[in-house]
């Protein structure tokens, strides 16, 4: 007789373009559908990436109330307007506990206070019982109120020591979950800083990249971008938020160009600093070269036709971005966030380097003069092979 095929839910806020939205996808597509049923159920049903999720997938129907935990205040409609009200009081909290801390805002910790009302009023997502939950994205106890299953799991895809939660609050969410999954070891270290006695708890599991998925989606079409030759196409990828440190690189961008460089640097993501980097783009007069193409449901031709890939980020817990540039064999230039040396071997398949304008356009420099150098990191990144699709195995394992 066939045993029962063990069955997952996952948890996740949207499918927009994002770091921790691609890892989902390798996640996805990297499960044995053929020993395991899978439930995804998304807060929305939105994002560039909603086509991607494998059809093996049974994607729950949308609730509405779930939509309010990421739809911005002004944004929302006239329904759950309680919800809503919860949220208002949420931020206006976390703000207040924030200034009376004395320490700037962050939105993890707006993000706890808004989970701490809302959560009471929000319906379950499932009857079904299954044998493990994944909270995949932020929102964590909402695998712990919200589903019935023998595993619980709570992932988190950054650096913990970059964020100022509030740290009684994220303790009991944390102890409430019978998994932490952190992206690297060094990940892991910076959480277990913060909460030593959730050793016994937390494990790493890396993203789950597949080569092979990321090689053929490189290959789609990409229009040759209007206007004159621009010479060495650089390539950023990420949201437009505070974490990537978007003024960092077009600091570097205006100083390649005023050093006589031939650039063009394209950035592919949406955020709600948006409107801020317009404002600096023209305030640089780099309208011509630094250029934010917005969201690209398939990201891999940009990868695929760009000459460096730069990661001038703050904070990365382990980044997707740069994983997928190395795969696609490009040079990388990554700011020396806590993380970076988990992913670069500084020379060998990229180039670390300060977190400053200066230092990053240094690097760029290096490598527009030394073609050689470009080749040799291209060539070392080609060789090696990147995919995990075998950290899969760390899921199943969980599993009772």
């Amino acid at each position: 007789m066939t045993p029962a095929r063990k069955k997952i839910i996952i948890t996740m806020t949207y499918m927009h373009i994002g770091g921790a939205e691609r890892s989902l996808l390798g996640l996805l597509h990297a499960i044995d559908y053929t020993q395991y049923d899978v439930d995804l159920f998304l807060f929305s049903h939105e994002g560039e990436f909603m086509d991607m999720i494998p059809p093996q997938v049974n994607l729950l129907p949308e609730i509405s109330a779930y939509r309010t935990l990421v739809t911005p205040l002004n944004r929302r409609n006239g329904k759950h307007r309680f919800l809503y009200l919860m949220k208002k009081l949420g931020i206006l909290l976390a703000a207040a506990r924030y200034k009376m801390m004395r320490r700037p805002i962050h939105e993890h910790g707006i993000m706890q206070y808004c989970q701490h009302l809302m959560l009471p009023w929000l319906p379950d997502i499932s009857n079904r019982h299954y044998d493990l939950g994944i909270s995949f994205l932020g929102f964590h106890d909402v695998i712990s109120d919200k589903v019935k299953a023998d595993v619980k799991l709570g992932w988190y895809h950054t650096d913990y020591g970059s964020v100022r939660p509030f740290m009684r609050m994220d303790g009991k969410m944390w102890n409430r979950l019978d998994k932490i999954v952190l992206v690297s070891e060094s990940a892991m270290l910076s959480f277990l800083r913060s909460h030593p006695g959730l050793a016994g708890k937390a494990c790493v599991i890396e993203n789950i990249l597949s080569p092979a998925f990321i090689r053929s989606q490189a290959q789609d079409f990409l229009p040759a971008p209007a206007g004159p030759e621009q010479g060495i196409s650089l390539l950023t990828v990420g949201r437009l938020c505070e974490e990537k440190a978007y003024g960092r690189a077009m600091d570097a961008c205006r100083i390649l160009l005023d050093s006589g460089y031939r650039i063009k640097w394209t950035v592919l993501g949406e955020g709600h600093l948006e409107s801020v980097l317009r404002e600096r783009i023209s305030k640089l007069n780099l309208q011509d070269h630094f250029i934010l193409a917005g969201a690209a449901a398939n990201p891999y031709p940009y990868f695929r036709h760009c000459d460096i890939y730069v990661q001038p980020s703050n904070v990365e817990g382990k980044s997707v971005s740069v994983r997928e540039a190395q795969i696609l064999g490009k040079p990388v230039i990554v700011t020396r966030y806590p993380t970076a040396a988990s992913q670069i071997e500084d020379g060998i398949d990229g180039i670390i380097t300060d977190m400053s304008a200066e230092a990053v356009a240094q690097a760029a420099a290096r490598l527009i003069d030394h073609p050689e150098l470009r080749r040799g990191l291209s060539g070392n990144c080609a060789a090696r092979d990147y995919g995990n699709e075998g950290e899969i195995n760390h899921i199943y394992q969980m599993m009772p």
